[in-house]
């Protein structure tokens, strides 16, 4: 996997050794090679804190928003993999309105991310798979 494969890479000629992003990892995924503060993707949780923390801007997101523009204009069948963890990022949206959201975007339907599984492989299982309008509706209620 190169380095911007992950969600979160190090461009090194940033880094300035300043360890902030080291030291705020909450699962040591951080290491120092070639004096530059690298992710350990096999690590990495994805949390985000190593980019708010570092102060030269060497943390980066992936930026995939060109990719899923392309893919929503292909005309193929396409499915979001969201996380659980979602409502922390978003807490001032309820679930109908992140699902209406998705859906105005041509998103066909949720693949429901187990909260164990931290990457989406290239092709969910069907049983994770589950139209919209599903998300919506209590779970059954088992007797």
């Amino acid at each position: 996997m190169s380095n911007r494969d992950f969600p979160l890479y190090t461009v090194k000629t940033d880094c300035q050794d300043c360890y902030k992003c080291v030291r705020r990892c909450p699962v040591k995924a951080i290491k120092i090679e070639d004096n530059s503060a690298m992710i350990v993707t096999d690590l990495c949780i994805a949390c985000g804190i190593c980019y708010k923390v570092c102060p030269a801007k060497a943390k980066q997101m992936r930026n995939d928003l060109s990719r899923a523009k392309f893919l929503l204009k292909s005309g193929k069948e396409v499915y979001v993999s969201l996380a659980p963890s979602w409502v922390t990022e978003f807490p001032e949206y309820s679930a109908e309105q992140m699902i209406a959201a998705i859906r105005r975007l041509g998103i066909r339907g949720l693949a429901k991310q187990p909260s164990a599984q931290r990457k989406c492989p290239v092709k969910p299982p069907k049983f994770w798979i589950r139209p919209i309008t599903e998300f919506l509706s209590p779970p059954p209620v088992r007797p």
